[in-house]
């Protein structure tokens, strides 16, 4: 079997056996039989086997993932009978154009913990665990007599093998405070020994010179620390990767969760180990990321968002996929599974159950369209099994599956004006438990602003991939970018590009602080002012609109555990702007002006926020100062590229929408053809619709 990740009319895809396949796939913890065939029956041609000892979150950690049991029961000894029953659900029901990924969990079991007592629970705290060369030889021994057994029990079906390993499965440590807190000497003696310092104690790792803000040298043990955590847990997973990658001769791919900068707080991101993303997508050995949909935007009155740096796999050849993983309507009255587990809700406040089909199945489309708009793919996560186990879910899901095989014969080429770009090695920066959360407060303003924008992290500058094609770059966290990122703003700048900067923006150099650095970087004065209350009251036509940088997004409706506290804090340092030529908001404590732009004698303009997220109004004027087209006559959800275009409208009613040029939108769902222009077309939304069109140039 030869399977790899291929890209077709900038549609990023499968290609088992020289079949191409857009990739919609399906897993559960619970797979059942009779939804296997259903999905299948509907047109999803990709599903995954999950063999596990592990327990899973639920229930203080009581509920396994796999309900057939352990494979890896002893030294080099393993349950095949366990994995051929849990084959057994799923063959039998499967056509023969339908294929099976391996997901390989490679967490030490619960034996193999007892007899190497250097080890801990490696779900908890995983990185203490990193530097066993133990651990790592026989769990690649354990994964390649997986991938042997499934090809000698079932030659050409299984198309990939997937890495999980620690907290959730997605490569952290679920207590990453115990793991700084309490270090093992395994921990204490790997560390040792990659960076020839002793571990940090823990106060230490928490702390930073300058509020929040780490200094490069006298907080270099900290920083040292989470650099050297992010680089162990990137070359564990290429370890693994190449393995793989080895035993099946290149011929089948790999994939893992990962790189979640945008879906989380930043300082929480560089704990979990996703500040290294470009380490990945430059590997030859992985062929797919995996992540959940956005944790704060699963509602009908939010919008639909991605977690990972999306538009950075471009030209990578590495597929992202997409985890729909919400609550729909059927959680709320599905009976018990067949082990006596309950299917219950596995959030709270945002991620509640759906109440109904229609909304329901609103949202699943919008989740696929705003998948759809970035080339990418998708699974559907029926985490406890009869999440979709509705006809009229399952019929949507067929037809979405359908259009997507369409969109692979359309030119879908990206249109984004609009780039925001995270930082890495500013991520390494902010002190260890501020809740700092940019960008993922900003990422649905961001998408209710009109226009279509892409994700990405600077280290997308210097590849051969990077095209200097944007309008307005936003910088929502770049404090110490390296002397080629300065420069290459520089270059930016020079040539008129816009820029949007926030907070601190090269507050920190190799050497120190510096507010100089901020304005050689930004084109704007920048002062340190000390308020007791930092929010910022917008002024002019923007008088009534507040915000500020007190992290009450960490009281956000998410669940608390000992790895995810609520912490909320004034975030310092805090810059004043002089000589700004357009003012949008001032600090309301001294009236000194907090956000507004400067122009370029030569053209373009530089922008600054000192608190974040800044307000949508705002975003779309400076969206209107940078000449950004924007899609539609009011602030909705709007995911489109050069062929397709999604739509969502929460409120309903008449919609006026644009396109740059002479067009015709299509409904994929009605096939009704709406002539379309700059000029614009109204068009009509029904409460909580998505509409999806094609979009063909005339």
């Amino acid at each position: 079997m030869k399977s790899e990740i291929i890209t077709k009319n900038n549609v990023t895809c499968l290609r088992i056996n020289g079949h191409e396949l857009p990739f919609a796939a399906t897993r559960s913890f619970r797979p059942e039989s009779r939804i296997i065939h259903d999905f299948s029956a509907h047109g999803i041609r990709l599903f995954n086997i999950f063999p596990s000892g592990i327990m899973t979150a639920l229930n203080k950690r009581t509920v396994p993932y796999s309900r057939f049991g352990s494979v890896w029961v002893g030294d080099h000894e393993y349950n095949w009978d366990n994995l051929r029953a849990q084959c057994n659900e799923f063959f039998p029901n499967l056509t023969p154009d339908d294929y099976i990924s391996l997901s390989i969990h490679l967490d030490p079991p619960d034996w193999y913990v007892v007899s190497h007592p250097e080890l801990v629970d490696h779900w908890e705290q995983m990185i203490q665990n990193l530097g066993s060369e133990a651990w790592r030889r026989d769990a690649a021994d354990y994964l390649r007599a997986l991938i042997d057994k499934m090809d000698e029990w079932y030659p050409e079906r299984v198309y990939g093998f997937f890495l999980l390993s620690g907290g959730t499965t997605e490569w952290y440590s679920y207590l990453a405070d115990r793991v700084i807190e309490e270090p093992t000497t395994l921990r204490c003696e790997t560390y040792r020994r990659r960076t020839g310092c002793e571990h940090p104690d823990a106060d230490t790792l928490r702390t930073a010179s300058d509020g929040m803000l780490r200094h490069p040298v006298k907080d270099a043990d900290a920083i040292r620390f989470w650099r050297d955590l992010n680089e162990s847990i990137m070359e564990t997973v290429l370890y693994f990767a190449h393995v793989t990658k080895e035993h099946t001769q290149g011929n089948r791919v790999v994939g893992l969760f990962n790189a979640q900068l945008y879906g989380m707080q930043l300082d929480l991101g560089v704990r979990n180990g996703y500040n290294e993303p470009h380490r990945l997508l430059d590997s030859p050995d992985i062929d797919m990321i995996f992540c959940p949909a956005s944790y704060i935007c699963r509602k009908l009155d939010s919008t639909s968002a991605i977690r990972v740096p999306a538009d950075s796999f471009e030209g990578t050849g590495t597929l992202y996929v997409h985890e729909i993983d919400s609550s729909t309507h059927l959680v709320k009255t599905q009976k018990n599974s067949a082990d006596g587990i309950a299917a219950v809700s596995h959030g709270r406040g945002r991620d509640e159950a759906f109440t109904c089909t229609e909304d329901s199945r609103m949202y699943i489309r919008r989740e696929v369209g705003m998948v759809l708009a970035k080339g990418a793919g998708y699974w559907w996560f029926d985490m406890f099994s009869g999440y979709y186990d509705d006809p009229r879910l399952m019929a949507e899901i067929e037809t979405l599956y359908n259009i997507q095989r369409e969109l692979m014969n359309r030119d879908n080429a990206a249109i984004s004006e609009v780039c925001e770009m995270l930082d890495s090695h500013s991520n390494y920066m902010l002190r260890t438990g501020c809740h700092y959360p940019m960008a993922e407060h900003q990422s649905p303003i961001l998408n209710t602003a009109g226009a279509p924008w892409d994700m990405r992290m600077t280290a997308d500058f210097f590849t051969d991939r990077w095209r200097d094609k944007y309008k307005l770059y936003l910088f929502p966290a770049l404090f110490a970018p390296d002397k080629k990122t300065r420069e290459k703003i520089a270059v930016l700048r020079e040539s008129g590009a816009n820029m949007l900067f926030m907070h601190a923006p090269g507050y920190i150099t190799d050497n120190g602080f510096s507010e100089a650095a901020m304005e050689a970087l930004t084109g704007i004065h920048l002062r340190r002012t000390t308020l007791s209350d930092n929010t910022i009251e917008g002024t002019g036509e923007f008088a009534g609109i507040n915000w500020n940088f007190i992290n009450e997004s960490a009281l956000g409706e998410v669940t608390v555990t000992e790895s995810r506290p609520r912490i909320v804090e004034n975030v310092s340092p805090i810059f004043a702007a002089d000589h700004l030529d357009v003012v949008f908001g001032c600090f309301r404590e001294t009236d000194d002006p907090a956000c507004g732009l400067k122009f370029r004698p030569d053209g373009g303009f530089d922008a600054f926020s000192a608190c974040a997220p800044i307000p949508l109004a705002i975003i779309r004027e400076i969206y209107r100062r940078a000449g950004i087209f924007l899609y539609a006559d009011r602030p909705v959800p709007i995911y489109t590229n050069a062929a397709f275009a999604c739509v969502y409208c929460y409120e309903g009613g008449e919609l006026t929408l644009y396109r740059p040029e002479p067009s015709v939108l299509t409904d994929c769902f009605t096939g009704e053809e709406i002539p379309i222009g700059p000029e614009g077309k109204a068009v009509f939304f029904a409460p909580h619709e998505t509409r999806f069109f094609y979009v063909r140039r005339q």
